[in-house]
């Protein structure tokens, strides 16, 4: 399974989608979303771009293509996190990288909504 398939499965749980749903949203069959999740098939850039924005994530999230960041730029705390996340699976890193979206736009919301 690959890392964009294992991507595409965890957001879909974490909207509570089904395959229907999403397939419907982005203009394929069930089909063929389900060959993408279960990663026999890999989407056109088209579909990519339609899973972007349907998931509201970038295409570099989607696919993991990841930013080197030096290590003088972390601090001590965030090293010790990196090297937690390095050991975990690719789906487990997903998980947790969905989480994270989830906690900054539970913040973002929090501070929206003191500014109203």
């Amino acid at each position: 399974m690959s890392y964009l398939s294992q991507k595409l499965k965890s957001l879909r749980f974490h909207y509570n989608y089904t395959q229907k749903e999403v397939a419907e949203s982005i203009g394929v069959s069930q089909g063929t979303y389900s060959s993408l999740e279960s990663g026999k098939t890999n989407p056109s850039l088209d579909t990519l771009i339609k899973l972007a924005h349907f998931y509201n994530e970038y295409i570099e999230t989607l696919v993991g293509t990841l930013r080197v960041v030096d290590d003088y730029e972390l601090t001590e705390q965030e090293k010790i996190l990196m090297r937690k996340f390095r050991r975990l699976s690719p789906r487990e890193q997903c998980e947790i990288e969905v989480l994270i979206d989830f906690k900054i736009d539970k913040a973002r919301e929090a501070l929206e909504s003191e500014e109203e």
